[in-house]
């Protein structure tokens, strides 16, 4: 079979009668065929036009063609006839078009793409275009790789575009804009390099697109570097510089939170990230050599930046908003400005405190001492076992440390339940034997660090209605329910080991109607569920999960789960539908899972760069709408690699399926996916 990429029921029909000889036929140009238009209007579904190297002198239009290849051998040059160069390709209105290693040249447009499925675009290179070099209009199931431009107002453009995955990609001479997104859903930019010559932006996204990640690309001479203004949206490892302005997340339209994580700017004029959005996780990001660091307008509220490193610039931090959060970010001496409300740098804890309320030399209870206690206090509590139900509301500014080890025992009822406290912090305690450990409620800047939790019948810590909320490096030993967040803003859970009973309805770590959670660097094993996340925006990273029935389960709006590792267990990594759930589920490495290993029942996902290797049944199981699965690895699955029931819209690109016992790929009862470039030795489908 001449043409390596096809829709999937062609594909699977065609590999299924393997031993049936392929029809379509090859088209050699200028050997059939004299020029390339006569081949493309000539060609069957199914067939491939090679084109040897030359210079070709013709604008070609493809239009109505399904199932059709073009690709050139050696330098094939095609530019269009001056009196028609409004554009060197046209391609339109088809299902299944690949174009490979071609190059186009000297065109008002280079490449204009519109209403096609099943879209590969190869290895191109578009240089001196006056306008914009790659255009794509109402498209869906788009893979564009290796891409070259060279010299255009416009690098990229996408209006009304789905499941596409532009990589490997390289512009330069840009004068206006490089990257172009419009009214587009599931988009991924990866591995990309812009460079502009003082031009206006890099990458642009208006407020009518949704589910994007842009990550790992490398943007160069804008006046704006990235200015994404869409819906949802992870901005991810990328590197913005000699910019105006670095990285600029708007409001419009902002249904759900968003992510700017692990990037990297510099050599910035003004401000390097600028938020307008709300509900923004800002983690990571590296700062050098800007005229200011981080700035929020007054409606961007509800943020939380966490472990960001300033240095070259006079402002780190300058946020006109509220609610927001600021956890462990380096400034080297630069200038933090806060002018909204209830805004909280947490971290450390104080340096400096007001009096020092001993038990028991000072006070014979723990009870007595916080009931004496004053805002910038430190309740020290000697090593011992105390027989105590705590209680404290209203405080503000109180720090309770133990020293040495420190029991506290509530019998029947809760051991410590701060209620509508500020800036508090909870050091070294162990919460034993009761029947629930630690509730916070309705909590602003609590801070529980290094405290233990052991033995307790109901739950150990729960956090409710708080805001910004600091759990760091706590341990968890035989519980039934561990950690539970619930209609929580702005919180971190870090550094925590959970082990749990592996009772019935056991749960290691849970969030649920709570907004902006970070979860990160967390072990947690023997649990019948290990982590699940519900509500709007977790970003759960380099989490390891063992021995746990049910691994981890988002049904969340938005969100990340990246960089995490599970072994064993009934199931790996599983998103189901929520209002417009929209999980990116990205780098999670899954190993011998009893069942399956990546399970996607939610919609409009983005699962990339995930590997699985030992599956006791699907490798990957999606019943999902509108998914991007791409890049993903899956190895000796105990039945498929990968198996698609009952899903639309989705697109599968450049995944590796091998050395499972059952097919690489079973489709079942799906319409309308696309599968380009996979590598894949056996297929199977049924009722499609």
């Amino acid at each position: 079979m001449s043409a390596p990429s096809f829709r999937f029921a062609v594909c699977a029909v065609l590999l299924a009668l393997c031993a049936t000889p392929a029809l379509a036929d090859t088209l050699r140009v200028p050997k059939n065929f004299s020029t390339i238009q006569q081949a493309v209007d000539a060609a069957q579904p199914g067939d491939e036009i090679l084109i040897s190297a030359g210079k070709y002198v013709e604008a070609v239009d493809i239009v109505g063609h399904d199932e059709l290849s073009l690709r050139g051998l050696g330098a094939v040059k095609i530019s269009p006839p001056e009196e028609d160069d409004s554009f060197v390709i046209f391609a339109g209105f088809s299902d299944g078009l690949r174009l490979e290693n071609l190059q186009l040249r000297d065109g008002q447009q280079g490449l204009f793409v519109e209403n096609v499925s099943d879209l590969a675009l190869l290895d191109l290179q578009i240089r001196d275009t006056l306008d914009t070099a790659l255009a794509i209009e109402e498209s869906a199931g788009v893979l564009i790789s290796g891409l070259r431009i060279d010299g255009a107002a416009t690098g990229v453009a996408f209006h009304e575009v789905s499941q596409l995955l532009l990589e490997r990609t390289r512009l330069q001479g840009i004068t206006e804009i490089g990257i172009d997104v419009v009214a587009s859903r599931v988009v991924a930019v990866e591995n990309c390099t812009v460079r502009g010559d003082d031009a206006i932006g890099g990458v642009r996204v208006p407020n009518d697109c949704d589910d994007l990640l842009l990550r790992d690309n490398r943007i160069d001479g804008f006046g704006i570097g990235m200015a994404v203004n869409a819906a949802s949206a992870t901005v991810l490892g990328n590197h913005v510089r000699d910019a105006n302005v670095g990285i600029v997340m708007g409001a419009d339209n902002q249904s759900r939170p968003s992510l700017v994580i692990d990037n990297r700017v510099s050599h910035v004029e003004g401000g390097a990230v600028l938020l307008t959005s709300r509900r923004t996780i800002v983690s990571g990001n590296r700062i050098a050599k800007a005229g200011g660091a981080f700035f929020t307008n007054p409606g961007s509220h509800q943020n939380l930046f966490y472990d960001n490193r300033v240095s070259g610039t006079d402002i780190a931090f300058q946020l006109s908003s509220d609610d927001n959060m600021l956890l462990d970010n380096v400034t080297k001496s630069a200038d933090i400005t806060l002018t909204g409300d209830n805004t909280m740098v947490l971290g450390d804890g104080p340096e400096n405190f007001g009096d020092t309320l001993r038990v028991p030399k000072d006070f014979a209870t723990i009870q007595a001492a916080l009931n004496a206690a004053e805002t910038g206090d430190l309740v020290l509590i000697k090593s011992g076992t105390y027989d105590e139900m705590l209680n404290i509301e209203g405080a503000e500014g109180i720090t309770v440390r133990g020293k040495g080890k420190v029991v506290v025992r509530g019998g029947g009822g809760t051991a410590f339940v701060v209620m509508k406290c500020e800036r508090m912090r909870l050091e070294n305690l162990r919460f034993e034997d009761s029947d629930a450990g630690l509730e916070i409620v309705q909590g602003v800047g609590v801070e529980v660090v290094r405290c233990r939790f052991r033995g307790n019948a109901t739950r150990d810590l729960r956090i409710d209605v708080s805001l910004g909320v600091l759990t760091d490096r706590c341990r968890f030993d035989e519980s039934e329910k561990a950690l539970r967040v619930d209609a929580t803003v702005a919180s971190v859970h870090r550094g925590h080991r959970l082990k749990g009973s592996f009772e019935d309805d056991s749960v290691g770590l849970q969030i649920s109607d709570s907004v902006v959670s970070l979860v990160e660097s967390n072990r947690i094993a023997d649990f019948q569920e290990g982590a699940v996340f519900s509500g709007v925006q977790v970003f759960a990273s380099g989490n390891r999960f063992s021995g746990t029935l049910s691994n981890m389960h988002s049904s969340m709006m938005g969100g990340l789960l990246s960089r995490n590792r599970i072994s064993g267990g009934l199931s790996g990594v599983t998103t189901s539908n929520s209002d417009g759930g929209d999980t990116q589920v990205l780098d999670n490495i899954v190993s011998n899972t009893e069942g399956r290993g990546l399970h996607a029942r939610a919609s409009f996902t983005i699962m990339s760069g995930n590997t699985v290797k030992g599956a006791g049944q699907a490798g990957a199981y999606l019943e999902s709408t509108g998914t991007l699965f791409h890049a993903n690895r899956l190895q000796s699955s105990g039945t498929n690699g990968i198996e698609a029931h009952d899903s639309a819209d989705g697109a599968f690109l450049l995944n590796t399926s091998r050395k499972n016992k059952g097919v690489d790929l079973q489709i079942e009862n799906v319409d309308e996916n696309v599968f380009i470039d996979n590598k894949l030795k056996s297929i199977k489908v049924t009722g499609s």
